[in-house]
């Protein structure tokens, strides 16, 4: 299983796994369509889906152009309506709080998550082929539920509390909701204290701040509180979900 890294952060969100079939789940598509369509090498019949966190056009820029250009896209009712797209739309599928939905090799279990966007989603997503599971989570203040035999997260680490207090006073109109609505290092450490971690093999950060994060304290924390691979997405890399840590 891969990982392509197209876009993360404020500038755009935008993220492919793709398994051993050829076949690609894409997470949030914050980016323009000419990106969307590269990052699926061009090849629409490949992709099974497009997963779509939130309302906000850092993880939604795209995502009434794919549907009219009759890509799959999954997001939930509230997001659809809030974006102004047609519900019955053949290509739109309507995710619910822990209903899972298949397409092909994909299981997909939708969770509710806590942004200030209304509708706002994670996902849990299963791959039959080749027997991985996989956690999406971005944007969120706190991460309400766990997950057993979990071997990948992809997960927001947008802040670390020094960092944005020392930055408190530059970043003052947006301070409150960036704490209130993100996810910092401390929380994300707390529930990974709190997490099965047994079958745990990669975690990969996302939507780091440009200027409340510091990377390489973020990897180095996450690591030690995991024991699993701890990589920063950073766009235009591949990332292999399958190594196993040392």
């Amino acid at each position: 299983m891969e990982l392509r890294i197209v876009s993360t952060g404020s500038k755009g969100n935008c993220y492919v796994l793709k398994d051993k079939s050829g076949s690609m789940l894409m997470l949030d598509c914050g980016v323009n369509m000419q990106e969307v369509y590269k990052a699926i090498d061009f090849n629409v019949n490949a992709l099974s889906s497009c997963l779509l966190s939130h309302v906000h056009k850092d993880h939604s820029l795209s995502a009434d152009k794919m549907l009219k250009e009759f890509m799959p896209v999954t997001m939930s009712k509230l997001t659809a309506q809030e974006l102004g797209i047609n519900l019955q739309d053949a290509s739109l599928t309507i995710a619910e709080h822990d209903k899972s939905v298949v397409f092909g090799n994909w299981t997909v279990m939708p969770f509710e998550t806590f942004h200030d966007a209304p509708g706002s989603l994670g996902y849990l997503i299963y791959n039959s082929l080749e027997d991985m599971k996989i956690a999406y989570i971005t944007d969120t203040g706190y991460i309400k539920h766990t997950f057993k035999n979990l071997n990948s997260l992809i997960v927001e680490c947008n802040f670390d509390e020094e960092t944005i207090e020392e930055h408190k006073e530059e970043i003052k109109e947006r301070y409150l909701r960036v704490r209130e609505s993100h996810m910092s290092l401390e929380r994300l450490l707390s529930y990974l204290s709190k997490t099965d971690k047994s079958a745990l093999r990669n975690i990969v950060l996302v939507h780091l701040s440009d200027g409340n994060s510091t990377e390489s304290k973020m990897i180095d924390k996450v690591k030690i509180a995991s024991g699993a691979n701890v990589e920063a997405a950073r766009p235009g890399a591949t990332i292999n979900l399958d190594a196993v840590p040392f």
